[in-house]
């Protein structure tokens, strides 16, 4: 497993991340790194806990958007993340996932095994994490940062409330207002 990296400001380093804030040291990969990887790109989020709903639409909007050309990013964590990457390989399409962990660690097998998919099919597995560094609370909002920087349009498939996807979404109407796309906010309190 071959791992690459760019620090900020050298030559290579993805322009797209230029304004994310706190800015990006330095960024670990696997991979071949092509530029037009991220001509036209969109993020695929949502919970972990996916529901029939959620895989319905992924089932959906995915093969479209690579038909279309779009590369699919997301995080790698079970749920909507690792569904997204899966039907884009399915359909022929480029993934790039973005990890809130050390770019060495290894997690779940699932993870490691479609990781292994993503770059054997021309994508991108990258981590602002050196190493074996391990996820923590704090290390996946700030993945989403990553995740939203480097995309043109923000899918949000379902998401709690209070779920980390929300995140992905305060990120989103920092660096990107008007190219978030919701699909369904799970509530556990009644809409009055």
């Amino acid at each position: 497993m071959e791992i690459s990296e760019f620090s900020n400001g050298s030559s290579g380093f993805p322009h797209k991340l230029l304004e994310v804030r706190p800015p990006i040291k330095k960024l670990w990969y696997r991979g071949e790194w092509r530029e037009e990887l991220f001509a036209k790109t969109v993020a695929v989020v949502g919970s972990r806990r996916m529901s029939r709903y959620g895989r319905s639409v992924i089932e959906e909007v995915v093969p479209k958007l690579c038909n279309a050309g779009f590369t699919i990013i997301s995080g790698l964590m079970y749920g909507v993340d690792q569904l997204a990457h899966k039907i884009t390989l399915e359909h022929g399409g480029v993934a790039v996932a973005v990890l809130g962990w050390g770019i060495e660690r290894a997690n779940d097998p699932e993870s490691d095994r479609m990781a292994d998919e993503i770059v054997a099919h021309g994508g991108v597995v990258l981590s602002e994490y050196s190493g074996e560094t391990r996820g923590q609370l704090w290390t996946f909002p700030q993945r989403n940062r990553i995740v939203v920087g480097l995309s043109d349009i923000v899918i949000v498939v379902e998401a709690g409330v209070k779920s980390g996807t929300m995140s992905t979404v305060r990120w989103a109407s920092l660096f990107m207002p008007f190219q978030v796309a919701c699909f369904r906010v799970l509530r556990r309190e009644p809409i009055l």
